[in-house]
């Protein structure tokens, strides 16, 4: 299941710290890392949700079928499904 505050969070940590290579979250600070990106994606939740049901769902924001691109970088597949 891809979790895009979980790869936002590995991107930063990455940034910080290129030489640890990709890792696992079981330190302290994975809590702190995927509460930050998910306050960060908070807002462009709330500005892109699915209209309508089944198969013919729109984005409210941008008025393209769901998931548009935008949701598909704050949702996890899980939600999106």
């Amino acid at each position: 299941m891809s979790d895009p505050a979980v790869e936002a969070a590995w991107r930063a940590f990455g940034a910080l710290w290129p030489d640890q290579g990709h890792f696992e979250f079981d330190f302290d600070s994975k809590d702190y890392a995927l509460l930050t990106a998910r306050e960060m994606a908070a807002p462009i939740r709330e500005l892109h949700k699915p209209r309508g049901s089944g198969r013919f769902q729109e984005c409210i924001e941008c008025h393209t079928p769901w998931p548009c691109a935008t949701a598909r970088l704050v949702y996890t597949e899980e939600e999106l499904s």
